[in-house]
């Protein structure tokens, strides 16, 4: 169980670092310091998740033990309808306000990777899914099918990102 956990969390976390080092040297450090002016705008969400992660993976274990499958489709549903609302509604306020929230915290000279904004919250709501259908995974006992799947997130990245990143610079990077 540990070595498919301690697998999937170096993969998720070679394709953070390395990020934000392709867009530095591929397109400029001004870029790579938009991205991270947008990760520090979802801030909010990165507690929610990692709560989610510490809190919830407990939970749905005592869950599935107890009522199987079925038990952890109840937990999952509920999970989505208690965090989805916090999450949409934080994803929706950066969008909606991008351009103003980036001036206000960062000052007039981030306000042109405003369009970033949108792309990330949109990211951290399919990382937000990804992290409900992990603790699922896990609690069933499943941990090879997490990690797969983030194997196949870094072969993605690790291919079409590197040459999106290097072909289209800072569009390409957000993609």
């Amino acid at each position: 169980f540990g070595r498919w956990m301690i697998g999937a969390a170096l993969l998720m976390g070679s394709i953070d670092l390395a990020n934000l080092w392709l867009v530095a040297g591929f397109v400029s450090v001004a870029a790579a310091g938009a991205l991270r002016a947008v990760t520090a705008v979802m801030g909010p969400t990165h507690i929610l998740l990692k709560t989610m992660d510490s809190t919830l993976t407990p939970v749905a274990a005592r869950t599935a033990q107890r009522e199987g499958v079925p038990g952890v489709k109840r937990l999952v549903f509920r999970v989505f309808l208690v965090t989805g609302i916090p999450m949409l509604g934080w994803c929706v306020f950066v969008s909606v306000g991008s351009g103003r929230l980036l001036d206000f915290l960062y000052g007039s000279e981030y306000a042109p990777y405003a369009w970033l904004l949108p792309l990330g919250a949109l990211s951290y709501a399919i990382a937000y899914v990804n992290k409900v259908i992990s603790i699922a995974l896990m609690s069933r006992q499943l941990p090879q099918a997490l990690f797969h799947s983030q194997l196949a997130q870094a072969a993605f990245f690790w291919t079409i990102g590197i040459a999106a990143t290097y072909t289209f610079g800072l569009e390409g990077a957000a993609l």
